[in-house]
């Protein structure tokens, strides 16, 4: 079982990550009720329930594997276009507008991307594309076959 699915699911698992009340919270119990801070650590009680507990990171990271997989664009995602003559930069999607995501790249770009469009048109930059600010392989993403190097 992964650790989506041994929080209740993609939607529990975002609930727990995104919890208002527990912003500063580093860690949580495997069942989402229980909040710590690693801050506290030096105290006994505190570092020993930390050792049983998921960390927040660790839920962060497994969420955007996740979207990755099953093509789930969220904001703060960051994407690429599939049509290498569009951009090779990596878009942000830092505005939901409704129908629309507005997206910001690193050189200080903007625009809107059609949400309906992200699932056929779009994909998920990798992290390291991300790190370089550009596309790194070539691509041709289509409904049916996710990626298959040229």
């Amino acid at each position: 079982m992964n650790l989506i699915e041994q929080l209740g699911g993609y939607e529990q698992a975002k609930e727990i990550v995104f919890d208002p009340l527990h912003p500063q919270m580093t860690h949580v119990s495997n069942c989402g009720r229980h909040w710590v801070n690693e801050e506290f650590s030096h105290i006994p009680e505190i570092n020993e329930q930390m050792k049983g507990m998921l960390k927040i990171s660790d839920i962060r990271h497994a969420l955007l594997a996740y979207r990755r997989a099953n093509n789930i664009f969220e904001l703060n995602d960051w994407v690429l276009t599939n049509n290498q003559d569009f951009s090779e930069e990596p878009c942000q999607l830092v505005e939901d507008c409704s129908f629309d995501f507005k997206y910001k790249t690193k050189s200080g770009h903007w625009g809107f991307i059609v949400k309906s469009f992200l699932p056929t048109k779009w994909r998920h930059a990798t992290d390291e594309e991300i790190e370089a600010g550009k596309r790194l392989d070539s691509l041709i993403v289509t409904p049916t076959n996710r990626q298959m190097a040229i």
